[in-house]
């Protein structure tokens, strides 16, 4: 793995503000709709096995993050909440890319990318025990 930082045209095309962008609508959207949060349809996956599905949870913690109660939304869902953590770096690495003019970037070989994969595929069974075990 390398870090650079490099002096790019740095512009709004850098994917953190995709994220922003996706997280604004969203909070507006969850609260507009939240009154009718509880006439939303039930986790099919759920429905038919008993048992919740690897995002069950994400739009309570959503809820929760935006009242600003983080340890709730991490307890209704643990792999959103990091998830949206990381998202909200990307933005901040955006930011600051746009205010110096300069960009970090980071290389990863073949043996960075198969570990990081097999990292998120571990949080994502991880998640999923603890989503069992918890009966949320």
């Amino acid at each position: 793995m390398r870090i650079q930082i490099n002096k790019d045209i740095v512009g709004w095309n850098d994917p953190g503000w995709a994220l922003l962008l996706i997280g604004v609508v969203a909070a507006l959207v969850l609260g507009y709709l939240r009154q009718f949060v509880a006439l939303l349809p039930a986790c099919v996956f759920h429905s038919l096995t008993g048992y919740p599905c690897f995002a069950c949870g994400s739009t309570r913690a959503f809820s929760a993050l935006i009242d600003g109660e983080f340890l709730t939304a991490f307890r209704f869902q643990p792999l959103f909440v990091v998830g949206c953590l990381v998202g909200a770096s990307c933005v901040v690495r955006a930011s600051l890319a746009l205010i110096a003019g300069k960009r970090i970037s980071v290389e990863l070989t073949d043996r960075d990318r198969f570990l990081i994969r097999c990292g998120v595929l571990v949080s994502i069974v991880v998640n999923w025990v603890y989503l069992v075990r918890s009966d949320i």
